[in-house]
């Protein structure tokens, strides 16, 4: 089920939203912590009623592992089922992610069953080992099954995110599952969500159909400007596409009482390649620099160990977005650059306008996303040496794609110069209560055409990762 379906706008959503208002009433927490989570476990059993049994079974076995942790008192003992629960998590993991790739790549000339991916898998079980991780190092304790359940299926971030953590949002659940959401946070919340839903169903999409057009015809006929105008698309499809998810998720949040982590902030304003990480999928940059990168020992064994380790963090996530020599080389090559860019902020005083930053910063990342979208590194190169070829460009091939090349443009200053949601709320809507009519007119009017424009249902790109 997408948040960006008919079904999920006129029916989930209403029924999940009527329900928890009739237990709030009740006055039992786990009633109304076990009713979200069953609500949950419904919007995930519509993928696949296996990947739900591979989900429960994970929640079961980590909890389990939690309690246990967290009982035994003798060292040997917590460290055994700490080291033994994570190696089953990441080889649960492992095993649905690269079978595929790894048999395919040793074994050529075999036929194997081929494993599908269970949706959500990445993050759940992200989500899961830092919760042991917590645990085992006394930051956090466990309150109740309910609550552990309520905090691994609630569905606005169980597919493709926010990444949080157990040890902050313990007590959020059990502050929401005990009030109403105020009107404040409804506000927010359908705020949110709508201009979500627009930035995916208007903007995204449209992009898509130009993208998914280039990148599966052969490049023969295609000129300069028609590999600009195709990977330009793929650039700003998955901008909008993840920038509406997230923001749809965390409208969702709100409308059950949670504040959901921001993880998705303007990224093409970037002025620098690690400025870009810090804005791009914010919490999972924050979970591999905590579990991966601060665990090969960070920046404390020096300098030269610090770039080491940068590079093979970067490896690791970009192995993470999938199973491929592309996604390899395309965190392989970001390590790289944000180890330039480290060395460059560290040793030389360069002085450029911001402009110039931001271009630049797009410019590589633009690049870097034809690695990521290309089915392999031989189209990547092919696309290289297109967008590297200066032809001739015929004026008639201009006038053709005059009006995608000035929404190209329009999209370009919207993402780097207009301020994002977050702003607009914060210094427009929060500090002029006056202006909650106007604008609730206006994102109702722009959620009524996001919802005419549902004519059919793409799935959001993060969710094959």
């Amino acid at each position: 089920m997408l948040f960006n379906s008919y079904i999920f706008i006129y029916i989930f959503l209403p029924i999940s939203i009527f329900l928890y208002r009739i237990v709030n009433s009740l006055k039992k927490i786990e009633i109304k912590q076990y009713t979200i989570s069953i609500i949950s476990l419904i919007f995930y059993s519509v993928w696949s009623f296996f990947d739900l049994k591979i989900f429960v079974i994970s929640i079961l076995f980590n909890y389990i592992s939690g309690i246990s942790i967290s009982s035994f008192k003798k060292k040997y003992l917590k460290k055994t089922i700490f080291f033994v629960s994570i190696f089953l998590n990441l080889s649960l993991l492992f095993y649905f992610k690269y079978f595929n790739f790894i048999s395919s790549s040793l074994f050529e000339n075999f036929t194997f069953v081929n494993v599908i991916l269970p949706l959500g898998i990445s993050f759940f079980t992200f989500e899961q080992i830092s919760f042991l991780s917590d645990i085992y190092n006394k930051k956090t304790t466990i309150k109740s099954f309910s609550n552990y359940l309520f905090f691994i299926t609630f569905f606005p971030r169980l597919i493709a995110g926010p990444i949080y953590y157990y040890r902050e949002y313990r007590d959020s659940i059990e502050k929401a599952s005990s009030i109403n959401p105020t009107i404040n946070y409804i506000n927010i919340g359908l705020f949110f969500f709508s201009i979500g839903l627009f930035k995916k169903v208007i903007i995204a999409d449209s992009f898509s159909i130009l993208a998914d057009a280039y990148f599966s015809e052969p490049f023969i006929d295609k000129n300069f400007l028609d590999h600009w105008i195709g990977t330009l698309s793929y650039t700003f499809q998955i901008y909008f596409d993840f920038s509406g998810y997230s923001e749809m998720a965390l409208g969702l949040g709100y409308l059950f009482g949670i504040k959901l982590p921001k993880n998705f902030n303007s990224p093409y304003k970037s002025a620098s390649i690690i400025e870009f990480w810090q804005r791009w999928h914010i919490t999972l940059s924050n979970f591999i620099k905590e579990y991966i990168y601060f665990n090969l020992g960070g920046n404390k064994y020096g300098t030269y160990r610090k770039y080491i380790n940068i590079i093979l963090t970067m490896t690791i996530a970009g192995l993470w977005h999938g199973a491929g020599y592309n996604f390899i080389v395309w965190g392989l090559l970001y390590g790289v650059l944000i180890t330039i860019n480290h060395i460059i902020r560290d040793n030389f005083n360069i002085n450029l306008p911001k402009i110039l930053k931001i271009l630049f910063t797009f410019l590589i990342v633009h690049l870097m996303w034809v690695i990521f979208r290309s089915k392999d590194l031989y189209q990547a190169f092919d696309i290289y040496k297109g967008l590297l070829n200066i032809d001739f460009i015929a004026i008639e091939n201009i006038k053709n794609n005059l009006s995608t090349i000035f929404y190209l443009i329009l999209v370009f200053l919207f993402c780097t110069i207009s301020p994002n949601s977050f702003e607009f709320l914060h210094f427009n809507l929060l500090k002029n209560k006056k202006l909650y009519k106007f604008f609730g007119i206006i994102f109702g009017i722009i959620c009524f055409l996001s919802v005419l424009k549902i004519s059919k249902t793409d799935s959001f790109l993060y969710f094959n990762f």
